[in-house]
């Protein structure tokens, strides 16, 4: 089962499960034999931090082989499992699976920067939550005449005026140094 996860307004998590195996209490299957999901289908996802599990619903992805659930987040890290069905009546499905932790934000180590042309200070970026598996940050300058910036946050000041420095995370999330 491949289980990608993003992170949906709110508190809900949205997983995508793709289970290649048919399980017994499945009847509707793809010419490749591969699970079709269906209304109402739910998958179970634990880890040692969560031994009961969280169920996650069908919530999009009905009749295809790769369908969407969405459910509470886990706490702690991985590895995760799977189980489907959720109710797991003793035909279940036992899944090693790995789950993606989105990033929710980023911060920087600085609120604010007043400098002067040729200094140069480092920007330290922070992936929120800290167990996200992308922590991976672009920055990039508003004004490179006024001031540059590294692919490792060094910031220098080349001129006079105002810039923006922006950290974005691989999915989107961003902050700004003004």
């Amino acid at each position: 089962m491949d289980l990608p996860a993003t992170r949906t307004r709110g508190k809900q998590v949205t997983i995508t499960a793709t289970l290649e195996q048919p399980v017994g209490t499945k009847t509707s299957l793809s010419s490749e034999r591969q699970v079709l999901w269906s209304v109402g289908d739910q998958i179970r996802i634990y880890n040692s931090d969560t031994p009961a599990g969280v169920i996650y619903t069908l919530a999009d992805g009905e009749g295809t082989t790769a369908g969407k659930f969405q459910g509470d987040p886990l706490t702690g890290q991985g590895p995760y499992y799977a189980i489907y069905p959720a109710s797991a009546g003793g035909k279940s499905a036992t899944i090693n699976v790995n789950v993606v932790v989105p990033a929710t934000g980023v911060s920087l180590n600085q609120a604010h920067l007043d400098m002067t042309k040729g200094q140069e200070v480092t920007l330290e970026a922070t992936v929120i939550p800290e167990n996200a598996n992308y922590r991976t940050v672009t920055r990039s300058s508003s004004n490179e005449d006024v001031a540059t910036v590294s692919t490792s946050g060094k910031v220098k000041a080349v001129g006079g005026g105002n810039a923006t420095i922006t950290a974005t995370t691989h999915n989107g999330f961003t902050t700004t140094l003004p």
